[in-house]
């Protein structure tokens, strides 16, 4: 799966395009391998629309990419549990 931060790969991050995830399915395909998971990244320190909007987009890279599964980790500050949820209900 693509978890964790990687120097230089954006994975489906906000500086991902969608050439980037056509590039790195042909490099995990070249490998012999298939990816199915990834990890989604979400902002609580942003407006609620901005956070929502981010988290879609990451979705349709996620699809583009061909993967099955995201996995988000919740949040650690109870402040922003409220705006997590929403997001995550969209």
């Amino acid at each position: 799966g693509l978890v964790g931060n990687h120097k230089g790969e954006p994975f489906l991050g906000p500086d991902a395009t969608p050439e980037y995830v056509d590039q790195l399915k042909e490099r995990i395909a070249g490998h012999g391998l298939t990816a199915n998971i990834v990890w989604l990244h979400t902002r609580h320190n942003i407006p609620q629309e901005q956070s929502i909007a981010e988290a879609l987009r990451q979705v349709e890279l996620a699809q583009r990419l061909g993967l099955k599964y995201l996995m988000s980790g919740g949040v650690d500050r109870p402040d922003q549990y409220d705006h997590y949820h929403k997001v995550m209900s969209e």
